[in-house]
């Protein structure tokens, strides 16, 4: 049995394989924590930067044929989701 520690900071990708020359068998992804802001017992909130206001006007509207059309869309469209809308 292996077993496998990886301690890391800041963002980025780990990637596990068998052999130096094998395809990676396991990979991960990791973000930073965010920061923590409260904690009260088993209760904690962190700060996100990133988040987008409750309710908000977007200048653009995109439709879209179905669910697959619309993840591919929110793909593509990644650093625009707070201009466009998309509708089915």
């Amino acid at each position: 049995m292996w077993e496998v520690s990886l301690e890391t900071e800041g963002s980025g990708t780990a990637e596990l394989s068998a052999s130096p020359t094998a395809e990676p068998t396991f990979v991960a992804y990791y973000l930073p924590r965010p920061a923590l802001v409260h904690e009260a017992g088993k209760t904690r909130i962190y700060l996100n930067e990133g988040y987008f206001p409750r309710a908000f006007a977007v200048p653009q509207a995109q439709v879209v044929a179905d669910e697959t059309a619309a993840l591919a869309a929110l793909l593509a469209n990644q650093d625009r989701l707070d201009q466009i809308v998309f509708l089915s």
